[in-house]
């Protein structure tokens, strides 16, 4: 649905509408990450919205709730329990419920045990971490919401603000396996995209389901 999303706004009228939209959440949430979300639920409210609009909106917030059930009445799907691409699909739902933040913030201590005995890669955990702190409006703990800075080629950019510094960041990446910040930024500054998670993808690079997972 997210692709469809995406090939729709190769029609000019419907990526000007996205954008006034995306322009207007922006502001609302005083926050230009992650957004997705809340733009197409806004969108999707106006009567002229279009059908796949409202099929997205409607199914995003059925997701989202379905998340919060299932760990309200199993329990975290881990590795062990449903498998390896199961508890992946998980992880990644979990980390797209934005307008579930409240709830999500709860079960800090549920992701970082499943991050420890499922061994998720250190870029999805931390990124996870900082994705609901920023949407929550709290600064970054590990410094990865960065990317390409859009107003200046070949450079690159944190995106929202650190807890406290990028020194201190770095050492709480290095204890977690991350390279540090200044190595993720110089990747990006020389070409890499972002990839599932924020991570950079350098030219060439492919990222699958098995990148979720650690193999030390």
């Amino acid at each position: 649905m997210i692709n469809d999303l995406e090939r729709a706004r190769h029609d000019p009228a419907f990526e000007r509408t996205y954008q006034s939209y995306a322009q207007h959440v922006e502001v609302e949430l005083n926050d230009p990450n992650f957004s997705f979300a809340a733009l197409f639920e806004l969108w999707a409210q106006k009567p002229d919205a279009p059908e796949l609009v409202r099929r997205y909106a409607t199914f995003h917030n059925s997701t989202d709730a379905r998340i919060e059930s299932i760990v309200a009445e199993d329990g975290w799907p881990q590795r062990a329990t449903v498998g390896d691409e199961a508890a992946a699909q998980f992880f990644f739902l979990f980390g797209h419920a934005d307008d579930q933040n409240p709830w999500r913030l709860t079960q800090q201590a549920t992701l970082d045990r499943v991050f420890r005995e499922d061994h998720v890669t250190p870029q999805m955990y931390a990124h996870l971490c900082d994705r609901l702190a920023n949407v929550a409006g709290k600064p970054q703990i590990y410094g990865t919401i960065m990317g390409p800075d859009q107003n200046t080629p070949g450079a690159a950019k944190l995106y929202w603000p650190l807890i406290d510094n990028i020194a201190a960041a770095d050492r709480r990446r290095a204890k977690i396996g991350l390279p540090s910040i200044e190595d993720d930024l110089e990747k990006f500054s020389q070409g890499a995209t972002i990839g599932p998670y924020m991570t950079p993808l350098t030219k060439g690079m492919q990222w699958s389901l098995a990148d979720v997972y650690s193999t030390h």
